[in-house]
């Protein structure tokens, strides 16, 4: 018997039970959907450094909040996270992996962000790639950068017909004509 497996499908049980100890209030902000969730803190805590940050402070191990208002991410962006958190696994898909992406950064999330980046980078094609490299640039994200310059590189005649090309930042441009490869 695996323990890592056990320890993780037993705190994944708790996704589903009332039993938190922390209220997390989230969107409002920039059209983002509204919710509340019940969460335990001490495993938000485990999970990111910034969750760590923003429950426990000095030397006592007794959480110093017990409610967490993040107006910039919505409800169902925080489920993923949420699930993510508990299970070690994350539902993503085109609708939601962009901010879950930017969640998961914000919050130090690295392994669930590279699931992201990976998800994204499958999903590149020439009508998202100005959009994800302007994201990419935006968030300090250098191996999505990377791969949207690659991408871009291979169909270069093809993606920078694009009207999306003209609104990109001037400096990301220049990044991408000094490439090498």
């Amino acid at each position: 018997m695996d323990h890592r497996n056990v320890m993780i499908a037993n705190i994944g049980k708790l996704l589903h039970e009332d039993t938190g100890d922390v209220t997390v209030t989230v969107g409002g902000e920039n059209g983002n959907t509204q919710g509340t969730f019940l969460v335990h803190g001490v495993i938000f805590a485990a999970a990111s450094p910034v969750f760590y940050k923003l429950l426990f402070s000095g030397k006592s191990h007794e959480p110093r909040n017990s409610k967490i208002v993040l107006p910039d991410i919505g409800a169902e962006s925080f489920e993923v996270i949420r699930q993510y958190v508990y299970t070690a696994q994350a539902t993503l898909s085109a609708d939601n992996v962009v901010d879950v992406l930017v969640a998961s950064r914000q919050f130090g999330l690295d392994a669930l962000l590279e699931s992201c980046m990976e998800h994204v980078s499958s999903s590149l094609d020439t009508d998202n790639v100005w959009s994800l490299l302007v994201m990419s640039d935006i968030y300090d994200l250098p191996a999505l950068k990377e791969r949207c310059f690659r991408f871009i590189g291979t169909r270069a005649s093809m993606v920078l017909k694009s009207e999306q090309a003209l609104e990109v930042p001037l400096q990301v441009m220049v990044d991408l004509v000094r490439r090498e490869d």
